[in-house]
């Protein structure tokens, strides 16, 4: 990994890297880390998420705000390194917390491709991620990921009950698409249909 760096906000307890690893950017968010961060997570509220074609949108305004914390810097540095030779692909990753951040973070890249990454292909890897917005963003981000190209994969294992929060009975909802290990540690996985409506997680948690 090359040109790493850390960015970090005190304040919100809040810490993502960036580095280069050959043809890739790596973009990673922290979890969940002290009493700050689970009061955001609790916060249910909703604000909107205003982009072209995002009609309705509605996004955690707790996990909206945390990765504000980082963005303003963090989108600058990307900006340098985009511009980078042989830059061909932008991975966004993270865990619990990180993971609802890496999701608005490669909406604010796919809503903003053409201008910021010059066509880059965006790969979104969350894993144990929670639910990040209603089902007119969850929509809008599958139509834009299928629309140019881009990949994303939402990691849940056996009974984590994390992906099933915030409830979806005040409205949030997850985007496709989901890859299932029902298991400790073996390699067996379950591809989910979401878009059948294939329950997976969902077949472990009552909510």
């Amino acid at each position: 990994m090359e040109r790493v760096r850390v960015f970090t906000n005190v304040e919100h307890n809040t810490q993502a890297f960036v580095g280069v690893n050959k043809s890739t950017i790596v973009v990673s968010f922290r979890g969940s880390k002290g009493t700050i961060n689970w009061l955001h997570n609790l916060e249910f509220l909703f604000v909107p998420y205003i982009r072209e074609g995002c009609v309705g949108c509605l996004v955690h305004a707790g996990f909206c705000w945390l990765l504000q914390s980082l963005w303003v810097e963090m989108r600058m540095y990307l900006r340098r390194l985009v511009a980078k030779k042989g830059i061909e692909r932008i991975l966004v990753t993270g865990h619990s917390l990180g993971g609802a951040m890496a999701t608005i973070a490669a909406a604010n890249l796919v809503s903003q491709n053409h201008l910021f990454s010059h066509g880059l292909k965006i790969l979104l890897y969350t894993f144990g991620a929670p639910r990040v917005g209603n089902m007119q963003f969850a929509d809008w981000l599958l139509a834009s990921f299928c629309r140019g190209g881009h990949e994303s994969y939402r990691v849940t294992h056996k009974r984590d009950v994390v992906p099933h929060v915030p409830p979806r009975f005040i409205g949030y909802l997850h985007a496709p698409h989901e890859v299932w290990y029902d298991n400790d540690g073996d390699t067996e996985y379950t591809n989910c249909n979401d878009i059948k409506g294939t329950p997976c997680s969902d077949l472990t948690v009552t909510e």
